[in-house]
């Protein structure tokens, strides 16, 4: 297939052979822990530490920012949080020797089972072009195709979104409709993410899409599944959630979208 405007071509990483650089959770395939920088402190020299997963406000603490470091196919794991970098304490290589996070010094890290949870504004489009390919003419995209996008966890999102009260909201015709809740729904998101997030890096994927279904219109917060490989809608009314095939079922159809 030919690259266009409805097909994206693929990113480097799928020809290369690389890793993709992106957000990542860093899990112990023995423990299933994940590692966490403790207190999610930006001092040099602080340890980390395998804990069991957050889907809270605790969530950046086990975050790590993976970039290949062109030399050595290596990559630098810096947190999210405190904006350092993990190595080995004192560069020691021996068994015991505790994980750190430290200003970057070249030093050789551990290996990590990774699990990436970003995806570039041209990853995201290759999804929407999938579902609706005329959508992208239709889409508004305020960065470039290289922009990163964190993908929030379920937990987190329904625990902002509760937070917004929207539930105990009754629609209001032309007052208060399907429209304002997407939009408070998506404004909740973004101050979540620029009062509790301190790395500028990445953006927090949750769009907003307007069209038309068999009962009228209608309108829907949109990121990607678990797995970053679909599309989910999410009604901010009552805080379901709902697959492609879901929408397509009441014959949604886009008429416009924005990231």
């Amino acid at each position: 297939m030919t690259s266009g405007p409805n097909n994206p071509p693929p990113p480097a990483y799928e020809t290369e052979g690389l890793l993709p650089d992106g957000l990542y959770v860093l899990t112990n395939i023995m423990s299933r822990t994940v590692l966490d920088l403790k207190g999610g402190s930006s001092s040099a020299g602080k340890r980390c530490a395998g804990y069991s997963r957050n889907t809270n406000d605790r969530i950046d603490h086990q975050l790590w920012i993976v970039k290949h470091d062109n030399s050595n196919n290596t990559y630098t794991l810096k947190n999210f949080r405190g904006g350092t970098y993990l190595d080995l304490e004192g560069g020691n290589t021996s068994n015991g020797t505790y994980a750190n996070c430290s200003s970057w010094t070249g030093g050789d890290h551990q290996l990590w089972a990774l699990e990436r949870v970003s995806r570039t504004t041209q990853e995201i489009k290759a999804v929407l072009a999938s579902w609706k390919s005329g959508l992208l003419d239709r889409l508004f995209q305020p960065y470039g195709d290289d922009a990163d996008y964190f993908v929030l966890p379920y937990e987190l999102r329904k625990s902002i979104w509760e937070g917004t009260a929207l539930q105990r909201q009754n629609v209001r015709k032309h007052v208060f409709d399907y429209d304002n809740f997407v939009i408070k729904a998506k404004d909740a998101v973004i101050s979540w993410g620029r009062d509790r997030l301190l790395v500028d890096e990445f953006s927090i994927l949750f769009g907003v899409v307007y069209g038309n279904a068999r009962t009228g219109p209608k309108a829907y917060n949109w990121y990607l599944s678990s797995g970053m490989h679909d599309l989910m809608f999410f009604d901010a009314q009552t805080g379901q959630e709902f697959t492609s095939a879901a929408v397509d079922a009441i014959q949604f159809e886009p008429t416009f979208a924005t990231f």
